[in-house]
């Protein structure tokens, strides 16, 4: 079984970026949420009936008061209801890896090497789980705005690749949607969070 990620952008002078920054509870809930299979972003148009599930199982192996979790669901909903209308589209800034991570860091190790870039590794494994956390089964990473402006650049300066040329559809897919993810989170001063397992 292979690695998968889900990648959304998030502005930091949001509402959802504050809940999270300031909350340890907010981040531990949309991770849970993210975990179940949820769009980052969209579990607000769950129905009551998933929502209570879900927050019953957190509640379960997190050891949370009932009470507790559901306040902080309610919250966490709100804001991010306010970021969505306040910033337009960030529902669709987003990017689903599935099982290629090997294979894009690969090319982008390849890549690196060519441009004469010593620390190539390191880069490339930024650019898959970003630069604070993100890197074992059933985490939650971010890449700070440095990390997505770089990766942003990167794949500007590099929109020449024939993707469909050098791999199998998905990984070329993959690939193209991360990139694309970079340079929309960049264009509109966003970060990125990502969730893995």
């Amino acid at each position: 079984m292979g690695y998968c990620s889900f990648h959304q952008a998030v502005p930091e002078n949001s509402d959802l970026f504050r809940l999270l920054e300031n909350d340890r509870l907010a981040e531990a809930l949309l991770t849970w949420f993210w975990s179940e299979g949820s769009h980052p972003l969209k579990f607000r148009e769950m129905g009551d009936e998933d929502v209570e599930e879900h927050l019953n199982s957190y509640v379960k192996q997190a050891k949370v008061k009932r009470t507790i979790a559901q306040s902080m669901f309610d919250r966490l909903k709100a804001a991010v209801k306010r970021t969505c209308i306040e910033h337009p589209g960030l529902e669709g800034r987003t990017a689903f890896l599935e099982k290629s991570h090997v294979q894009i860091q690969e090319w982008l190790k390849n890549r690196f090497s060519l441009t004469g870039l010593e620390d190539g590794p390191r880069i490339a494994q930024q650019f898959l789980f970003g630069n604070s956390g993100g890197h074992d089964y059933g985490s939650f990473g971010r890449y700070d705005s440095a990390l997505v402006r770089q990766a942003a650049a990167f794949f500007l300066e590099h929109d020449d690749f024939a993707l469909s040329d050098e791999a199998d559809d998905w990984f070329g897919d993959d690939l193209q949607r991360l990139a694309d993810l970079f340079i929309a989170a960049d264009r509109c001063g966003e970060i990125v969070l990502m969730y893995g397992e």
